[in-house]
């Protein structure tokens, strides 16, 4: 949506050959049992050359939803999110209409989310500093994380959405 009026929700579905059965639940000595809600998933694609050499593109980092090994063992079938899958949780107002700025209670929004962080220990998002001067007493509604999110960036004249690197972003749209 070029004006940002719905959310950019991502996903990906892959499948991998399983005739081994490293994805097999029941193979103690397995890779399922690293098989885990979150755990992150980066894709990327290739594009072969007229000299032969492949020139590899990032296609985004994910995280992994869900997963099925199929009976048979042949294949293993994986779905994996961006981060806006894991902010269907409900945002309940904390009654506060004081006036805050839109910054502000994107944090508040986010940090009720959960969201993995990145492996340095900080946040897997960035809000834009234009928002800490938009100030709002309007409370959000009883709606998810996500469309509270939405909400905010919206407000402020920005877009909400997770770059290739997997970094939630709420920044004004910017031409070139």
């Amino acid at each position: 949506d070029p004006v940002s009026t719905s959310l950019p929700k991502s996903e990906i579905r892959f499948s991998i050959d399983n005739v081994d059965e490293e994805y097999n639940p029941y193979n103690e000595q397995g890779l399922a049992k690293y098989l885990m809600t979150r755990q992150e998933v980066k894709s990327r694609y290739g594009l072969k050359l007229n000299d032969g050499s492949v020139e590899w593109i990032k296609g985004g980092t994910f995280y992994l939803s869900e997963w099925y090994a199929k009976q048979n063992g042949m294949s293993a079938d994986f779905t994996a999110r961006d981060l806006l899958e894991f902010m269907s949780a409900i945002y309940h107002e904390d009654h506060d209409l004081s006036s805050r700025s839109l910054y502000d209670l994107a944090e508040i929004v986010l940090n009720k989310a959960d969201l993995p962080i990145n492996s340095d220990g900080t946040a897997k998002w960035v809000i834009d500093e234009s928002l800490k001067s938009i100030y709002t007493t309007a409370p959000l509604p009883e709606d998810t994380l996500a469309n509270c999110l939405q909400l905010i960036a919206n407000a402020g004249e920005c877009v909400l959405y997770q770059d290739r690197s997997g970094t939630l972003r709420i920044e004004p749209l910017k031409f070139d």
